[in-house]
């Protein structure tokens, strides 16, 4: 483990009437699935006893998470810093009603190496381990230097990152300045039983690993995460049997996704939508046209509009014309994007600084948070 979370992560609730995860029953509530967030989240409600269908997931990642709580669009966000601290201080009435802080290493992050690679380079391995502690020892003896490298390194000043700076606590594993020798005889030790040299490598044989048997996951136990495909995740899959899972309604988050205007829509839903839109359009159209609702030179029917098509395409006249109209609209097309650039540009790099980190890549969570980046 590199680092873990405290005060990096929580979840903020802009609804006064929303003052501690107790009151989260029925509330609208935005975060990223299967991220972070989703994990303290899921767990936050185990602590208070809520089931995640009391509650209304809004699908929103954690960059705007946050400003969504803001502008009212849910009413309790959960997100990570900068967006954190950000959502406070744009939101009046926006506070944190839950960090990870309540369980220290619930959310952190952790840099492994198979078995494989660790037994065919271990001085790389341990290069590793000495350097994140080499870092961690300078992090802590000229702290102010070492923001001053982080912030850089993610186009921000030190100040801006102050609340993710203060919401982590770094680890380091005690192996910088130790032996190379001594290193390599502790990764040796810590190979699992499977890996091991049998007799014919000077080993005592080959060991099975013990059979895993489930049980109730207790606080510092590895739970198993399962989900099932509507939202809701379960921990302990494999250590309860099938009566023992959530009542599934479907029906009931199916309505309650459709029912906010501004809700996003699920990506089945949304084509399925997108392509009864075109069906309807299409039947509309011919039914207008057998009826006789306009004259056929402003609504001919689909059957007379594709035998004209032909016709045209057969004496040259349809690629003529596309041409031109083609050729319209690139003209078109350049005139508003130059005029649109200089007007769009400042607008959207005119935000708060925040902003900007969000831009970056953001595929390692470690440098999205800052954490690991001395």
């Amino acid at each position: 483990m590199e680092d873990f979370s405290l005060t990096a992560d929580a979840i903020v609730s802009c609804n006064p009437q929303i003052k501690s995860i107790d009151d989260l029953a029925g509330a609208k509530v935005a975060f990223e699935e299967f991220s972070v967030s989703d994990v303290l989240f899921r767990y936050a409600l185990e602590q208070a006893g809520i089931s995640f269908d009391d509650i209304e997931y809004v699908p929103i990642p954690a960059a705007d998470a946050g400003t969504a709580a803001v502008a009212g669009r849910v009413d309790v966000a959960v997100t990570y810093e900068p967006y954190l601290q950000a959502a406070l201080e744009e939101g009046d009435n926006c506070k944190i009603i839950y960090t990870a802080k309540e369980r220290p290493g619930l959310i952190s992050d952790a840099l492994g190496f198979s078995t494989e690679f660790t037994e065919s380079n271990p001085d790389a391995v341990i290069g590793v381990m000495q350097a994140w502690d080499d870092a961690v020892d300078f992090y802590n003896s000229d702290t102010e230097e070492a923001q001053a490298i982080i912030a850089k390194a993610v186009g921000e000043k030190p100040d801006a990152l102050g609340p993710s700076f203060k919401g982590i606590a770094l680890r380091s594993r005690g192996v910088a300045g130790l032996p190379r020798e001594r290193l390599r005889d502790a990764l040796g030790r810590h190979r699992p039983d499977h890996a091991r040299p049998g007799p014919d490598q000077g080993g005592t044989g080959r060991q099975r690993l013990p059979e895993h048997r489930p049980g109730p996951a207790g606080p510092r136990q590895r739970q198993r995460v399962v989900h099932d495909g509507r939202g809701r995740i379960d921990r302990n899959a494999g250590s309860r049997g099938p009566e023992a899972a959530p009542a599934d309604r479907p029906g009931k988050q199916r309505r309650r996704r459709l029912a906010g205007i501004f809700d996003p829509i699920e990506p089945r839903t949304y084509m399925i939508i997108a392509i009864l839109a075109f069906v309807v359009l299409f039947i509309g159209w011919w039914i207008a046209a057998e009826i006789n609702l306009a004259k056929d030179i402003f609504l001919p029917s689909p059957v007379d509009v594709w035998n004209r098509a032909v016709e045209l395409a057969k004496d040259g006249t349809l690629w003529a014309d596309t041409k031109v109209s083609f050729v319209r609209i690139t003209i078109g097309f350049a005139i508003s994007t130059a005029i649109a650039l200089p007007i769009g540009i400042p607008i959207g790099t005119y935000r708060s600084r925040r902003r900007r980190s969000s831009r970056r890549s953001t595929s390692s969570a470690t440098c999205r948070r800052s954490r690991s980046c001395p």
